[in-house]
């Protein structure tokens, strides 16, 4: 199945509990209040980056979600598939922005 880029910003919407025609400023809004690290979220023509920026230090992480094998489901898998990986990929920030944050401001924490 072949889908316009708005499908994704959609899904996402919708998984965050917000409506469908949500633009990306208040999914942006959602992401960063139920995230401890404050994660942000953007759209382009190639799907959906997530990121974050850890204070007190300069380390900034970001994923791209990538899209691969979406094309080859139909539209509720792929939107199904779509929100687990983003929704995983928003996990992976907070654990490595959790991390980032106690290495830089607890003398106890090891680095990796």
């Amino acid at each position: 199945m072949n889908y316009d880029g708005r499908w994704i910003q959609e899904a996402i919407a919708k998984s965050c509990g917000l409506e469908r025609k949500a633009d990306e400023k208040a999914i942006d809004r959602v992401v960063y209040k139920w995230t401890t690290c404050g994660a942000w979220v953007r759209f382009d023509e190639h799907g959906v980056i997530v990121g974050t920026i850890v204070e007190g230090s300069d380390a900034e992480f970001s994923e791209r979600i990538e899209l691969d094998g979406l094309d080859d489901m139909d539209q509720k898998e792929a939107e199904k598939e779509l929100c687990e990986r983003f929704w995983d990929a928003l996990e992976r920030m907070e654990q490595d922005a959790e991390y980032e944050w106690e290495c830089v401001h607890d003398d106890g924490y090891e680095y990796r």
